[in-house]
């Protein structure tokens, strides 16, 4: 869901489908897809379709203003645990002997 949501906020901060999907690196229909998924997920309109592009819609609004903190969240959560991940492969790299690898990939 949280990437349907992204998706959702970079349909909005460009006003446009075919920007966002340029943006994300993936096609149009697909990102339609995602937002008629996230629509019916949360089971209401999130976006006004004009021809001058496309606008959040009440809930749309309410939406964003509500998952905004769960996404920043989740970014810093992911970026402290990626974080966390590079420092015990350094450990590891410099505490564990290499030769003990080789041994044990030797012996299976």
């Amino acid at each position: 869901m949280i990437d349907r949501i992204r998706a959702l906020l970079t349909v909005i901060e460009e006003g446009s489908v075919n920007r966002a999907a340029v943006r994300l690196r993936i096609t149009q229909p697909a990102l339609s897809r995602q937002m008629q998924a996230l629509e019916n997920e949360i089971g209401g309109k999130l976006l006004e379709r004009e021809s001058s592009g496309v606008k959040p819609t009440g809930l749309g609004h309410a939406l964003v203003r509500s998952m905004m903190p769960l996404v920043e969240n989740y970014d810093g959560a992911m970026a402290e645990l990626r974080r966390q991940v590079i420092l015990l492969r350094q450990r590891n790299r410099f505490s564990h002997p290499h030769w003990l690898d080789f041994a044990k990939r030797s012996l299976i």
